[in-house]
């Protein structure tokens, strides 16, 4: 059986070890090295020493976005049987005032303050839209000029107001993890917008965020094929001479040597930098891997137990925002958990406010963040009962995704050439929330697949496209006995239609039509439909009414003009190495006026039938749809905007038609990403 070893037990390791389990349906066995005598890493649920009452002690806020798309971590959360709710707010405290609205703006500083904290809202949403809010990335000119921008003389320059500034800086830093002046422009218009209707909110488990991580643990300890080991701290990180990865790691008083086919990093940079990379190719790349990420963050969580909720008399938000220590967040800690009639209140203090705090002995601070309440609070400070202090610095990165937005790839595969097996998961290669590190996992695993696929059939090299890849073709028999096992063109056209909205005739281009027979079904639908393949003996295979139709070439330079076409279906893109695919994109980008149906093999195909249907075979390597999006968006496209009920209408398409689980298509959400449309 394939090994695949996961270091770290924190929330990238444990959902790592979930998806990779689901993914290749228990056909492989994971082992967790855990450095800790616990699971869970920074998700910690504290309790106070004296009442036993809980807090939250770690530091990540879990986002809902479920208002903009689907939203993994939320379904995760079901699945995992836990119960959560959107923890509200827009009250903010500034310069001692309570807040509650833009109208007691206006009663505290006046008319000019409120005016111009509206206009800074509509500027950040006119920059940001919902849907590039969702999608998160940096990597058009405009994105990458705000994210070399200073936030604060982008403050200065868009807001006149002293008040407003202060009121929109607040907002900005109070869930940054740096201080302003190393801030930049595009992670404080992202975190003004968490105030703006129509873009997210945060989420709070019930009993607390530990749950989950505690709750995957459970789930993964009751799996056969999974083992995970606490207490065991990697030290020692390389490749053996018979290509498997080899972890030392001391455990308890003993060293002990583990060995894998596979071998996912999920850990912090902080713990990575402490590891010996054996060889100088991968010490080098995993220095140049914790460089382009290493820009450290600080927190700390200080969390009070008072007698009673006080606070609610004044401030009815589940938490809210407040302009001490140069912008925190303060939880109401006691409408996660059952506290009785006592309340908690937990102080989230960010960047150098927290370096310097975190300086001082625990009872000091304390007696700074009561300080900190309003003048209408701070006689609640005598209801004081219990306080504890977390520090978490260096704990996340301060500039999620590095400098600028890279290739998925290469930020998860740090040495592809020597190491193409050892893949890293971390929320800094996102954005440094729950969140992230839950697509940094899902990414990471399906970069796994492809290893694991060529380790499960390394006796039969794969094949190249030729007459033995058509002559049993995907394992099934002769191409043209067997090509509309995958999908044929009467679905492919009712789903197309579907997506697009399109009625009657449409222009279509099938790229990697082989012998034209798709031709023939598409035309019986009613379209005007082209081919083209490059496989010479194949294309000599069309039928002579077809001949004129089909043509052959290339698809990474087509013979046809500018907007050729309404639609491409394409069939051959994962047939094509990483050096040539962007010219391909490029082409299809160029000829194809409404949009591009993928309809390529994915690394989401379940494993089994990988295997069953012989899917690498000429296929370089499998690419997952987070890699195939990405790949897209490069070339000018955008996935094309498919909401609950089209999903739900394509997918009952799919299944009416037999092309469902276990054929070809996984579930609904892998639908969405098979549909793209160009945009400027």
């Amino acid at each position: 059986m394939i090994e695949i070893g996961i270091v770290g037990g924190g929330p990238g390791g444990l959902m790592a070890a979930r998806l990779l389990h689901a993914k290749t349906a228990g056909a492989v066995h994971i082992t967790i090295l855990e450095a800790d005598a616990r699971t869970g890493g920074k998700l910690v649920t504290g309790r106070f020493p004296e009442s036993g009452l809980p807090y939250a002690a770690g530091v990540a806020e879990i986002y809902d976005y479920a208002a903009l798309g689907p939203d993994p971590l939320a379904e995760l959360i079901a699945a995992c049987g836990l119960t959560s709710r959107v923890i509200g707010s827009r009250t903010s405290v500034i310069g001692g005032h309570v807040l509650p609205n833009l109208d007691a703006v206006e009663r505290a500083f006046g008319k000019a303050t409120r005016r111009e904290i509206e206009a800074f809202r509509r500027h950040c949403a006119k920059t940001i839209s919902p849907a590039a809010y969702y999608e998160g990335r940096a990597d058009t000119p405009e994105m990458r000029a705000l994210a070399r921008a200073d936030a604060q003389a982008y403050l200065n320059e868009h807001v006149r107001d002293d008040a407003a500034r202060r009121f929109l800086r607040a907002a900005a830093l109070s869930d940054i993890a740096v201080a302003w002046h190393n801030t930049n422009a595009l992670n404080a218009i992202r975190n003004v917008l968490m105030d703006v209707d129509g873009y997210i909110e945060l989420r709070s488990i019930d009993g607390g965020v530990s749950r989950l991580t505690d709750a995957l643990a459970e789930d993964l300890r009751a799996k056969g094929g999974v083992d995970i080991r606490t207490g065991t701290r990697a030290t020692r990180i390389g490749r053996t001479d018979d290509g498997r990865y080899r972890v030392v790691a001391a455990g308890g008083e003993q060293t002990i040597e583990c060995r894998f086919d596979v071998l996912i990093v999920a850990l912090p940079l902080s713990a990575l930098a402490q590891i010996e990379w054996d060889g100088a190719a991968l010490d080098s790349a995993m220095g140049r891997h914790i460089a382009y990420f290493d820009r450290p963050g600080h927190y700390l969580r200080v969390s009070v137990l008072f007698e009673r909720p006080f606070w609610r008399e004044t401030i009815r938000d589940d938490w809210w925002i407040s302009d001490a220590f140069g912008g925190c967040c303060v939880y109401d800690e006691s409408t996660r958990s059952n506290c009785g009639e006592a309340g908690v209140l937990g102080w989230l203090i960010a960047g150098n406010a927290a370096l310097e705090l975190a300086n001082l002995d625990d009872a000091a601070i304390v007696a700074r963040v009561l300080a900190s309440l309003p003048a209408g609070l701070s006689a609640g400070a005598a209801l004081r009962r219990e306080a504890v202090v977390h520090r978490w610095l260096s704990s996340v990165n301060a500039v999620p995704g590095g400098e600028a937005d890279r290739e998925l790839v290469v930020n998860h595969v740090p040495e592809p050439a020597g190491h193409p097996g050892l893949i890293a998961v971390g929320d800094y290669i996102f954005d440094s929330t729950i969140n992230a590190v839950l697509d940094s996992a899902d990414a990471a695993t399906d970069l796994a697949l492809d290893p694991i696929v060529r380790l499960s059939r390394p006796a039969r090299p794969a094949r190249r496209i030729g007459a033995a890849h058509f002559a049993n073709y995907r394992g099934l028999g002769p191409y043209e006995q067997v090509w509309t096992k995958f999908l044929d063109p009467k679905t492919a056209t009712r789903l197309m239609r579907a997506v697009w909205r399109l009625r009657g005739p449409f222009k279509l281009l099938d790229a990697g039509s082989a012998c034209g027979l798709g031709l023939a079904g598409f035309r019986a639908e009613g379209l005007d439909a082209r081919g083209i393949e490059k496989n010479r003996a194949m294309h000599a295979r069309t039928a002579p009414a077809l001949a004129r139709r089909n043509v052959h070439g290339d698809v990474c330079d087509l013979p046809f003009a500018d907007g050729a076409f309404d639609i491409v279906y394409e069939t051959c893109l994962a047939h094509l190495g990483d050096e040539v695919l962007p010219d391909a994109l490029a082409e299809l980008r160029r000829v194809a006026r409404r949009g591009v149906f993928f309809g390529s093999v994915t690394a989401e195909l379940a494993l089994h039938n990988v295997e069953r249907y012989e899917l690498t075979d000429a296929v370089p390597r499998l690419r997952g749809y987070w890699e195939w999006i990405e790949h897209f968006r490069d070339a000018g496209f955008a996935p094309a905007p498919i909401d609950g009920a089209l999903l739900a209408r394509l997918w009952e398409t799919v299944l009416a038609a037999g092309y469902g689980p276990d054929v070809w298509f996984e579930d609904a959400e892998c639908l969405r990403d098979c549909f793209f449309t160009p945009v400027d």
